[in-house]
């Protein structure tokens, strides 16, 4: 875990290694993948609160995020690629990026700060995608947006299984979030 957390500290200092040497036996990414799920579940606690549901959810989803980005990344830029490279050890190197995120749920007032933290990891991931797969930003661009399209398959199938399942009310999911976005602006 410790290289995993070394690399992805390298990343946020624009310090890239060869794709194949973000390569991480499979308890350090089951690892990452647990520590990646609570910090993105934890992130949307504070909206939902004893919706232990929508906290899975949101773990799951985050959890699935990584193989189909991965693939999507693997897929796309070894098309445009000079060669075929596996990405998915990067993508989870950058994906490691999110944990600082808890500070904004004990300090919401460094919230401003912490959107500044997100948009340079997700700088950096694109930055580390066009060195490694020596492709230009818009085919890594192309990766990011087939990414998100796949993902909302996955995320459709990963809702519905909770609601079949009994772990989310979909009434009271479409409430909160009806909720938030009636929120005044400040």
């Amino acid at each position: 875990m410790y290289r995993l957390i070394a690399d992805a500290w390298g990343l946020m200092r624009l310090n890239f290694k060869p794709a194949t040497e973000y390569a991480y036996p499979l308890p350090v990414i089951v690892g990452a993948l647990l520590v990646i799920g609570a910090v993105n579940a934890a992130g949307v606690a504070p909206w939902f609160q004893q919706e232990y549901g929508i906290a899975a959810l949101m773990f799951a989803v985050h959890v699935l995020k990584w193989p189909v980005f991965s693939w999507a990344a693997n897929v796309v830029l070894g098309y445009y690629g000079k060669q075929k490279h596996n990405f998915a050890g990067y993508i989870l190197a950058s994906e490691m990026l999110v944990v600082p995120g808890l500070l904004l749920l004990y300090l919401p007032e460094l919230g401003w700060l912490v959107m500044l933290w997100q948009m340079w990891a997700f700088a950096v991931t694109v930055l580390g995608l066009v060195k490694l797969s020596e492709t230009s930003v818009w085919k890594v661009l192309l990766a990011h947006v087939a990414g998100f399209v796949l993902m909302l398959p996955v995320l459709l199938v990963v809702l519905l299984l909770f609601a079949q399942a009994g772990w989310l009310d979909l009434e009271r999911f479409n409430s909160i979030v009806l909720e938030m976005m009636q929120q005044p602006k400040p």
